[in-house]
């Protein structure tokens, strides 16, 4: 072959990726994994939640950690299954009511009644929000404390896939080229 066949073959192959991985990226609901950190008075948290789109710009949160420390609740909590999703629900204790929705292109990227987190002895935290950048920390022993919260979205593992599968191609082509 004569280099600008390889040339034309290294594009189709590029091209031919590109379509699968879109494809397939449309053909099944991908869960995205969120990143958040938070602190406020007296306490500090981080963890992730792995989120389903339900909507555009709404995000239903299906699992996650949430790994607190000050307060009552310390330790690493998961998130509570929400059984009337998208709609909320109450906690167990029935102290909180709450839903695991997140809108993370929002000024308000959890709603109230917002997520729920749960350990194994019946402690809950709840973080939701008054509205933007107005976030709260409460657990079901009565602590609360205004926090800033962060969240960042994770790249997906298919974009970065894609990306580097870019590099490969176009690394072959400059190979092709000084050969």
């Amino acid at each position: 072959m004569d280099k600008h066949s390889c040339a034309a073959r290294a594009v189709q192959l590029g091209l031919t990726g590109l379509m699968l991985a879109v494809g397939s990226m449309h053909a099944a609901k991908a869960a995205e994994e969120f990143r958040f950190s938070y602190s406020g008075d007296g306490v500090v948290g981080s963890g992730f939640l792995s989120a389903e789109q339900i909507a555009p710009g709404v995000w239903q949160a299906l699992s996650g950690t949430d790994t607190t420390f000050g307060g009552p609740i310390s330790g690493t909590l998961t998130l509570a299954p929400n059984p009337n999703a998208p709609d909320a629900a109450y906690s167990p204790s029935g102290y909180f009511y709450f839903d695991n929705l997140l809108f993370p292109n929002s000024d308000e990227v959890v709603d109230n009644p917002g997520l729920l987190f749960v350990n194994g002895t019946g402690g809950e935290v709840n973080i939701f929000a008054y509205g933007p950048d107005n976030y709260t920390h409460y657990d079901n022993t009565g602590f609360n404390v205004p926090i800033t919260f962060d969240p960042s979205a994770v790249p997906e593992p298919a974009t970065l896939s894609l990306f580097a599968a870019g590099l490969v191609g176009l690394g072959m082509i400059r190979r092709r080229k000084a050969a």
